[in-house]
Order: C-alpha cells, then sequence, then structure tokens
C-alpha cells in the first residue's frame, strides 16, 4: 500500500520542508520529467512563504512590544491613582462626600442583604515591591478586610492583619533572609466588625524581602 501524501501542517515546519522540497526536485527533474518552470515555481514559493512568514513574525513582535507598553502605562497610572488616594483618605479634611465626588468610593446602597453578606467575596491583587508585597483590594459597601497568609512551607492560615483603606503593604521580611519565599494570601470581607461572605481566591506569589 503506497504511503500517504505529506504535507506539514505546522507552519514553523514549512520553510525546512520547503527547501528540502526544492533541492531535492532539482536533483530529480530529470529522471522525473519535471520542466524548469516547474522548479523554478518551486523556488518562488519558498521566497514567497519565507518573506510572509517573516512578516508575520515582525507584526506580532510589534504587536507584543505595543501590548507591554500598554500594559507597563495602565499600571503606572493605576499606581498613581491608588497612591494619591491613600493619602487622599487619610487627610483629616477627606469625607465621603468628595470621595464620591471624586469618584473613588462607591454610592452607599444603604443596608446590604442577608445574600450579599453571605455570598460577598473579596478581589485583589498582590505586587511584590522591593521592600514589600501590596495588597490592593476593593473595598466596595463593605468596611474592610481581614488578610491572612501562608509562608514557605506552612501548610495552614494565619492571621496577618485587618484594613480599612486600600492598599494593605505586608513589609515582613522573609522566614529565611536572603532566600525566596512563596506566600499565598487570601481575604474576607468585614461589615462593621463582622467578617462576612466567604474567603476570596487565594493570591500566590514569590518574594524575596
Amino acid at each position: 500500500m503506497p504511503n500517504k501524501d505529506y504535507y506539514p501542517k505546522a507552519e514553523g515546519d514549512l520553510i525546512p520542508w520547503l527547501d528540502n522540497y526544492y533541492t531535492k526536485l532539482g536533483i530529480h527533474a530529470t529522471a522525473l520529467d519535471i520542466p524548469a518552470a516547474v522548479v523554478t515555481q518551486v523556488q518562488a514559493d519558498l521566497a514567497s512563504a519565507e518573506q510572509q512568514l517573516k512578516n508575520v513574525a515582525a507584526a506580532k513582535n510589534t504587536w507584543q512590544a505595543a501590548v507591554n507598553a500598554k500594559d507597563d502605562v495602565l499600571g503606572q497610572v493605576q499606581k498613581h491613582v491608588r497612591d494619591r488616594v491613600v493619602i487622599i483618605k487619610r487627610h483629616d479634611n477627606y469625607t465621603d462626600t468628595i470621595g464620591l465626588d471624586l469618584g473613588i468610593i462607591g454610592p452607599s446602597q444603604g443596608q446590604l442583604s442577608a445574600d450579599v453578606l453571605t455570598n460577598a467575596k473579596p478581589d485583589f491583587t498582590a505586587t511584590v515591591l522591593p521592600d514589600m508585597v501590596r495588597l490592593d483590594w476593593t473595598k466596595g459597601a463593605f468596611d474592610g478586610v481581614i488578610i491572612q497568609s501562608k509562608r514557605g512551607a506552612d501548610t495552614n492560615f494565619t492571621a496577618v492583619d485587618k484594613d480599612t483603606i486600600s492598599p494593605y503593604e505586608d513589609d515582613r521580611g522573609n522566614l529565611t533572609k536572603d532566600v525566596p519565599e512563596t506566600r499565598t494570601y487570601r481575604m474576607r470581607y468585614l461589615y462593621g466588625d463582622d467578617e462576612v461572605g466567604v474567603w476570596s481566591d487565594e493570591v500566590k506569589v514569590m518574594c524575596l524581602l
């Protein structure tokens, strides 16, 4: 039974395959009565395919560079805003009215329903900085969060702190100095003095503090 025809499926395999096909076709052209024009066409196909794949690779690199630049800018914008909001909210003259006017807090919705309190789940990010792990969390209509973590080989979560104003700055040094440490964080909302809702998704980082 004759072998099935083969043509590479992966684009990364195409150029080496075409290069071999073109070279060997020239070698066997006389024996197989292959016109010179066909060999020339294969050569042209090889050059065209190679150029187009290069164009796509260049476009992907340009696109990725643009995405990276966008992410860097948006990250800086968020940091600048959050840093300033922390300062604003700690000012003696700050009020919720000012916060609402600036759009840095959500409008009050009154007493939360039992369903909301039961299912509330914090959303937060952890950013490793040279001297701390910064936890940016969404406050919404709640009064704060309780923060827990696991460090290194810990198997159980332990209390870190309570926080009422995002972000929270965890500046604890590593358990072993100059040895990278894995930390896993989770949060749960506070409503008044009560813990409510469910624990957040766990966020894991590697830090050297």
